[in-house]
């Protein structure tokens, strides 16, 4: 077993398990079998996959499929992934779903696939200078290349981070992509292939630390990440209403705008180490005022403030780039945003 090993609970019948054993998989049909107390070893309703056995390497990675049940696809320290159809029974043969276009011998650290859809999956790539991120929406019948502005050059090449883990959240209209990386938590909204923009979420709270986990939740938007020496973090994407750390940020700061780019909303967060009088105005790259979205006292803690996309008159401005920036007592700071209609 690796010294932090994979395993995945059914997400239609957590009473199933799945787990990396070296080179192959176990299934565990009813964990609630196993008796509790017993200090034995667990042999009650374990199944070996013979099948499972990848031609080289030990499985890293583990994701199961929800709409479509019973669909397990797994990776390995070599680079390569496979796919398990009626995973839940029997002995399967696996399907090699591994990318033409993946980086040779790489590590797969993580496979994240949609609750919506089996067939649309996210495999992250741990090692240094390779292309780091991949996405398929045909079940890995072909891959496309995500990592975009995570990495420094096109073939991954460069000063990019390790990326660590994936997470794909379908909710309230939109799908949520979350990477966990060496030097903190990404997401985006649009996957475009080489353009894809990552946009770092918690900047002043998370920071630039290792985020080794995601977990996410459909229902209500949930998100939670665990990092390398600095805690848990969480926030919920259904509302926008960031519940981070729930603890009185050290500094003024004002983060990027997520989702960004965005139509026809994003959501501004913003924090206050104490109370304050905050103006929070959008300005166009002339410098004329597009709207104000805050103007008045605020309690410490983070907070967060939706903008529509429209002006003071209620008009949908034009696709561009705008400017959003914050007056906190002596604190003031600005960021920009695209707006594409």
């Amino acid at each position: 077993y690796l010294f932090i090993n994979p395993f995945v609970l059914d997400p239609n019948n957590t009473d199933m398990m799945y787990v990396a054993g070296g080179d192959r998989i176990w299934r565990n049909s009813d964990l609630t079998g196993i008796p509790a107390y017993s200090s034995s070893e667990a042999t009650i309703n374990w199944t070996e996959l013979t099948n499972s056995v990848p031609p080289s390497g030990q499985i890293t990675a583990l994701g199961i499929s929800k709409t479509v049940a019973n669909r397990l696809y797994y990776g390995t320290d070599n680079g390569g992934v496979y796919r398990l159809d009626g995973a839940n029974t029997g002995d399967p043969v696996p399907t090699n779903v591994t990318g033409a276009n993946f980086p040779a011998g790489a590590y797969v650290s993580c496979i994240a696939v949609d609750g919506t859809d089996e067939n649309k999956v996210m495999v992250v790539f741990s090692n240094y200078e390779v292309a780091s991120i991949f996405y398929t929406t045909n079940g890995g019948t072909s891959w496309t290349d995500e990592s975009g502005n995570l990495e420094q050059n096109p073939d991954g090449t460069g000063n990019g981070p390790s990326t660590r883990w994936a997470a794909i959240l379908p909710v309230t209209g939109s799908t949520y992509y979350f990477v966990g990386a060496s030097t903190g938590l990404y997401s985006t909204t649009t996957l475009n292939g080489a353009s894809t923009v990552w946009t770092q979420e918690g900047a002043s709270t998370i920071g630039n630390v290792v985020v080794d986990m995601i977990d996410t939740r459909q229902v209500d938007g949930v998100v939670v990440i665990g990092t390398h020496g600095n805690g848990i973090y969480s926030n919920t994407f259904a509302t926008g209403i960031s519940i981070f750390d729930n603890t009185i940020p050290k500094n003024f700061s004002l983060e990027q705008n997520y989702p960004n780019p965005f139509n026809p909303s994003t959501t501004i967060r913003y924090n206050l180490p104490k109370t304050a009088t905050v103006i929070l105005k959008i300005h166009n790259l002339l410098g004329r005022e597009v709207r104000t979205l805050v103007n008045e006292k605020k309690t410490a803690g983070p907070k967060s403030v939706v903008w529509d996309g429209k002006d003071r008159f209620g008009q949908v401005v034009s696709s561009g780039i705008y400017i959003y920036q914050i007056q906190a007592g002596d604190y003031l700071e600005s960021r920009r945003m695209v707006l594409m209609r």
